[in-house]
């Protein structure tokens, strides 16, 4: 609703969407902090309960899979919608609702990975923060499921059951492949990105993504998005149904097609589809096609306003891939 913003120049402005400041306010969804830092902010909230309920419905072919997440988005008291899906008959709807109690509680940090449990059982009761930071103690679907890894989720230190801890023994255990098996050490790459396109255009997103790519039996994560405005430099229709598409793994990489072959045509399906790709991931454009894409004349009017002398880098630079991109 509005923010306190730290300026390259080291002032700091109150931007809100009215104010002198409203351009700059448009802007801050997506900037990645290239147009100043963010101090303050103040936010709509929703109210929260101790527990969330989770009911899980599992369908066999896309079409109906997705209009009934389509029909869960005006269902009323339906607080949170994801779903999740492996195969075109293989596809599960999760509608979650805030509660006072719960007859039971599921433990998704030591004993169950949690998209493995919404398979195995139809109603799931979370404490909300479990809920908050379900897919972090498995770091999404990135943990083996090993004996090792079985004992580790069972009786690892909770400070260790995060996916920054992950990061970081994953990035360790690369390099030290890289040094005593070479051959061993490159041959996967991640495929983390959120991609989202218009509604109408969901059935042929999933459709693409099923017969593409390759995720090796885990799952791809889906969910509707009701857009409220159209932020400047994340340029989605206003009070449009969105459909997000994510994927949170590394994969194998595809023979003879380069690095990152399967982020490469799933954004520019996404593109094709008149959707856009969220940036804190790797991305391949060429600085004419990303400005064209992220509303670049806009925010170069924004970047001369609130970063005349260029202390902080541009949103291509900062988000993009210029040394491999396509």
């Amino acid at each position: 609703m509005e923010a306190d913003v730290l300026l390259p120049d080291g002032r700091t402005v109150l931007c809100t969407p009215d104010n002198e400041h409203a351009d700059l306010f448009r802007a801050l969804p997506n900037s990645y902090g290239t147009l100043g830092y963010v101090l303050r902010a103040k936010m709509r909230l929703m109210p929260a309960q101790p527990y969330v309920h989770l009911q899980t419905e599992r369908f066999d072919r896309i079409e109906p899979f997705l209009d009934a997440m389509r029909a869960a988005t005006t269902e009323v008291g339906v607080d949170f919608i994801e779903g999740l899906f492996y195969s075109e008959r293989r596809l599960l709807l999760t509608k979650s609702r805030f509660a006072s109690d719960a007859p039971q509680v599921d433990d998704i940090t030591r004993r169950t990975v949690f998209y493995k449990l919404l398979e195995a059982k139809r109603d799931v009761y979370l404490t909300t923060t479990d809920y908050l930071f379900r897919y972090d103690p498995d770091w999404f679907w990135n943990i083996p499921d090993t004996p090792f890894y079985r004992a580790f989720r069972r009786f690892a230190p909770i400070g260790m059951r995060n996916s920054g801890f992950y990061k970081r023994y994953f990035e360790w255990k690369h390099r030290l492949l890289e040094r005593i098996a070479p051959d061993r050490s490159g041959d996967e790459e991640p495929l983390i990105q959120d991609w989202e396109v218009p509604w109408e255009r969901a059935l042929e997103l999933t459709r693409f993504a099923l017969e593409r790519v390759d995720l090796s039996g885990r799952p791809w994560i889906a969910t509707p998005i009701h857009t409220r405005t159209s932020p400047t430099i994340y340029p989605v229709r206003p009070e449009t149904l969105y459909y997000n598409l994510g994927c949170y793994c590394q994969v194998k990489k595809v023979p003879d097609k380069g690095a990152y072959f399967y982020t490469r045509i799933l954004d520019e399906k996404c593109f094709e589809l008149d959707g856009l790709k969220m940036l804190y991931s790797s991305t391949f454009l060429s600085e004419a096609r990303f400005n064209k894409i992220y509303n670049g004349e806009a925010y170069a009017h924004l970047k001369a306003k609130y970063d005349p002398a260029g202390r902080f880098p541009t949103l291509y630079e900062k988000c993009a891939a210029p040394t491999i991109s396509g």
